[in-house]
């Protein structure tokens, strides 16, 4: 039995790493590409903004170009995205792009300040002075572009005005109904008539409380961020729409936070809301959470929740629990690179876990003078078919100026087929003048692949006509031992659960006891012989160990 569960375990493991050995983080971006037009990813502004990223982090510098452009052309004139459509959660995340790319965020970042909504649906604000003086604080704020001022009263901490409370509610106490129209507050706080003291601001959601910021100078600038978003500008609050915007505006570095109500309204048992918690707070809870949610084989559920989970492990310094998820969502890759046949799937993949892939360029560039473009590729400074001035300028330039009328297309003075006539050719025909392969001068020219001792391609495996003698699939003998192992397996199984046992007549079943007449009579106990008790194999385990033994073999193999 104990034979039989280390062979299963096994071929589980086995498994497990044929998949991880299959991955390809190439050929994840490659399908990527293949799915994205001129930047356009999906149609969908969240999926093109992480695709984006990643396409930056990974070196694909031109495809991530084209995502910027094809953001920045669904901005609507007043800077929410997509242009008549606008949308908080598509906002906030091509701001973050935007921010990223060092473009100009003014009118994305304002329409997102007016669009936030006010609320105390979901707790309080509350100001505290620690303090044993008695004395006064002078609390300032602005309120519809009017400059106010309140002097607070506080008696070693507790503020008689109050309730003679120790907290001092912004909402009820400085000004009735202050915050249910304002959802940033600014507030200056003077203390310094106290002497020492240490000023606080503190959110109540419960039993809850969250302290947001503090100063121990007697005096402080404090922001309460009151306010949430809806799906669009001034819209109901709406936590998917508001979880999005904290991310996004938390990565941009963005003054404006609306934390406060998506702490106060996540889901503990989400992975999304703790993971996307974690990396705008970096609270040791969430972590803590995050953690306790990952499964056994590695994952968070689904893949998209995964990346987000991987991408918060990475950001908080988690190492373990990061590398099973990476595994897990490794194994996860499909055929043809893509995760679930997704573009939002596999871009948040690629963005959280496999950045660190650098793509390989093609940094060939035609020398001075020469005809040697390759068809179609933007950078040739050819201006083909398929290209124009704003896909690709380089070739595409429509200035006349750049031309010295010198027979020879100079691309390095900026010369191009729009340009100057020096570069508008017509490329004769190609002539192979590659010297004819001679096989057998331990030397690889063209046409070979090895040639006797030169054998880097195949070592040890080149023919005699200089072609690399074939070698067995890697995959085959892994799928022929896996096979191997699990017929093994079943044999096994059949064999010990299966196979009925032959009965055992009771007269020759051993006796050990000391018969009761023997013991009337004072016999002593009798001597039992002592035999061999190798157990006879049969045939069905020798067929397993026959299996076993192909197994190594084939492992030993490549």
């Amino acid at each position: 039995m104990k034979r039989g569960r280390l062979l299963v375990s096994v071929g589980i493991l086995f498994s497990l790493v044929l998949l991880i050995a299959a991955f390809n983080p190439e050929a994840g971006y490659r399908w990527l590409i293949g799915k994205s037009s001129n930047g356009n990813v999906a149609n969908d502004i969240p999926t093109a903004v992480l695709a984006g990223l990643a396409f930056r982090d990974t070196g694909a510098q031109a495809e991530a170009e084209q995502v910027l452009a094809w953001i920045k052309s669904k901005q609507d004139v007043s800077g929410c995205f997509p242009s008549g459509s606008c949308r908080v959660k598509d906002t906030a995340l091509a701001h973050w792009f935007l921010q990223a790319f060092n473009e100009d965020t003014a009118k994305s970042d304002a329409w997102l300040r007016s669009s936030l909504s006010s609320t105390l649906t979901s707790g309080n604000w509350y100001l505290q002075v620690a303090t044993m003086s008695n004395g006064t604080c002078k609390v300032s704020y602005e309120k519809a572009s009017q400059q106010k001022s309140v002097n607070v009263p506080v008696d070693a901490g507790r503020f008689p005005l109050c309730s003679g409370s120790t907290f001092f509610d912004v909402n009820t106490c400085l000004e009735s109904g202050l915050l249910s129209s304002v959802p940033v507050l600014d507030l200056d706080v003077d203390c310094s008539s106290l002497g020492s003291a240490v000023i606080a601001i503190v959110f109540q959601s419960g039993n809850t409380f969250y302290l947001f910021d503090e100063a121990s100078t007697g005096q402080a600038k404090i922001t309460l961020n009151n306010g949430c978003f809806g799906r669009t500008a001034k819209a109901s609050c709406d936590f998917d729409a508001s979880l999005y915007a904290a991310w996004a505006l938390s990565e941009a570095g963005s003054s404006l936070s609306i934390t406060p109500w998506v702490e106060a309204n996540h889901q503990p048992s989400r992975v999304v809301d703790n993971a996307l918690l974690l990396v705008v707070t970096q609270k040791q809870g969430y972590l803590d959470k995050l953690k306790s949610l990952q499964k056994s084989d590695g994952s968070f559920g689904s893949v998209y929740d995964t990346a987000l989970a991987v991408y918060a492990l990475k950001k908080a310094g988690n190492t373990e629990q990061y590398q099973k998820g990476v595994d897990w969502l490794k194994s996860q890759q499909r055929s043809d690179g893509s995760w679930d046949g997704k573009e939002l799937e596999t871009s948040s993949v690629l963005f959280a876990a496999f950045t660190d892939t650098q793509l390989p360029v093609d940094t060939t560039v035609p020398s001075p003078g020469s005809n040697d473009f390759e068809d179609e590729v933007c950078g040739n400074y050819l201006c083909e078919p398929s290209e124009d001035p704003v896909s690709c300028p380089q070739d595409c330039s429509s200035s006349t100026d750049q031309c010295n009328y010198d027979g020879v297309c100079d691309a390095f003075l900026g010369e191009s087929s729009l340009s100057c006539d020096d570069c508008s050719f017509v490329p004769e025909p190609a002539v192979d003048d590659t010297p004819l392969a001679l096989c057998g001068n331990e030397l690889v020219d063209s046409g070979e692949v090895c040639d006797g001792a030169d054998d880097v391609a195949c070592p040890g495996l080149c023919n005699a006509d200089c072609t690399c003698a074939e070698e067995s699939s890697s995959w085959g003998w892994l799928i022929t031992l896996l096979i191997i192992l699990l017929i093994a397996v079943a044999v096994y199984y059949w064999y010990t659960h299966m196979k009925k046992k032959p009965a055992v007549a009771s007269s020759q079943k051993p006796s050990f006891g000391v018969p009761s007449s023997a013991q009337s009579r004072g016999a002593g106990v009798p001597q039992v012989e002592l035999r061999d008790n190798k157990p006879v194999r049969t045939k069905v385990e020798d067929e397993l160990d026959k299996a076993l033994e192909e197994a190594k073999k084939l492992f030993g193999k490549k």
